[in-house]
């Protein structure tokens, strides 16, 4: 009994860890990685979402705004077994699609328009934090396993 409550709530369930690089370019098309799915009891995935997303604050006090944007997706929705004490290894390749705002446009022109847009930002307290996101699925469970890890956008 008590090992079926444990499960439904995630505990000694599903366990996802990420390895993707600390940093990408604007450029590339696509941020390569693996996902590595274990578990101490069996478990049955039913889908797997891997996203990459930028945290895009800016604005200062009470006029501070935060918004999220998805540069990439790819979804999974077969099912997948993880037998006890199992582990699951899956490389993948996430298509990065940029969505570039109006002042990161200007600043891509030349030098000048460069630190114009640098200058913007500072003025707006603009910042980007991105990061991958992994969520799962699993059968029979309330809480659905999850992770996030930081990437950084190197800058041309």
């Amino acid at each position: 009994m008590l090992g079926k409550v444990k499960l439904f709530f995630g505990i000694e369930g599903l366990k996802v860890d990420l390895e993707v690089p600390l940093a990408f370019k604007a450029e590339d098309k696509v941020i390569q990685g693996i996902l590595k799915l274990h578990s101490k009891a069996p478990q049955t995935i039913r889908s797997i979402e891997i996203k990459l997303v930028e945290t895009y604050h800016r604005g200062r006090g009470q006029e501070k705004r935060t918004n999220d944007y998805v540069w990439g997706r790819i979804a999974w929705n077969e099912s997948l077994e993880i037998p006890a004490n199992g582990e699951k290894i899956i490389d993948f390749r996430l298509p990065v699609e940029p969505q570039l705002s109006s002042i990161e446009k200007m600043a891509g022109k030349s030098a000048v328009h460069h630190k114009i847009a640098s200058f913007a930002r500072l003025l707006k307290n603009a910042k980007s934090v991105f990061h991958v996101e992994v969520s799962a699925k699993v059968e029979g469970t309330a809480l659905n396993p999850g992770i996030k890890k930081e990437i950084k956008l190197i800058s041309a």
